[in-house]
């Protein structure tokens, strides 16, 4: 989009993206996009790639966890008043993105309500803008009931919409969230992702139904992990656990 609207320059150099996921990069370099593997936030790869002065920087990893490094490593990298413009998901980390140096985050939802409110009329200052993101980020979490609702569990950063829309998609019950939740907790101890090995041994320590295929599991969640980079977020761990050819629980 940004080559399309003339910003790529005449030899596409001007925009170059960095992914950890080796499918992408090879998709993007066939499909002639300015491509490289690895970690965008390494000064070392930076300057590799010939990025001296950007005009921005975006980041858009998908576990809040790479997104909160990239963007403190990004602002002690780059020259002083780089903008940087973080893509925050529907999590709730957009005051810790400021706090470690992003220039703006931007929520799809919220986004897209702001798209819509403005169409309506009821947004048109960047102050009133303003007033309705941080309305919109408070209201970004999701409470799901025990079966015996004897407790709830809490999962930050995810809208009960988002979810619903996780359960019409995989064809399952919220209720049926929580034992996961539960076991992915017992690995992730409050962070966003956790490393895949990790939650693949304590899969098959908890196993209560014989021996689980350690090779299929790490293969399960291997084709879950958005960004290649060895670790799963909850929600991904959701999909591998629905995938038919996968039984991540018993």
């Amino acid at each position: 989009m940004l080559n399309g609207f003339g910003m790529g320059g005449a030899r596409r150099s001007n925009v170059i993206c960095f992914d950890l996921n080796p499918k992408r990069v090879i998709s993007g370099t066939l499909n002639g996009a300015p491509v490289v593997f690895g970690d965008g936030a390494r000064i070392e790869l930076l300057k590799a790639a010939g990025v001296k002065t950007p005009r921005a920087a975006i980041v858009t990893y998908a576990s809040d966890d790479r997104r909160l490094s990239a963007t403190m490593r990004l602002r002690a990298c780059l020259p002083e008043g780089t903008p940087i413009y973080v893509y925050e998901g529907n999590s709730r980390i957009g005051d810790k993105l400021l706090e470690v140096g992003a220039t703006e985050i931007i929520n799809e939802k919220v986004e897209t309500s702001l798209r819509f409110a403005s169409l309506l009329g009821a947004c048109r200052t960047n102050d009133e803008a303003s007033q309705l993101r941080k309305l919109g980020m408070d209201r970004t979490s999701i409470t799901i009931k025990n079966p015996d609702d004897s407790q709830n569990i809490i999962i930050p950063g995810i809208p009960e919409e988002s979810m619903l829309d996780l359960c019409d998609e995989l064809g399952c019950e919220m209720v049926d969230i929580n034992d996961l939740y539960i076991s992915f907790q017992a690995v992730a101890e409050d962070k966003d992702a956790v490393p895949i090995a990790g939650l693949r041994d304590y899969l098959m320590r908890q196993s209560s139904e014989g021996p689980l295929n350690g090779s299929q599991l790490e293969t399960c969640m291997d084709l879950q992990d958005e960004d290649g980079g060895g670790e799963i977020t909850f929600v991904e761990y959701l999909r591998a656990n629905w995938n038919p050819e996968c039984s991540l629980t018993n």
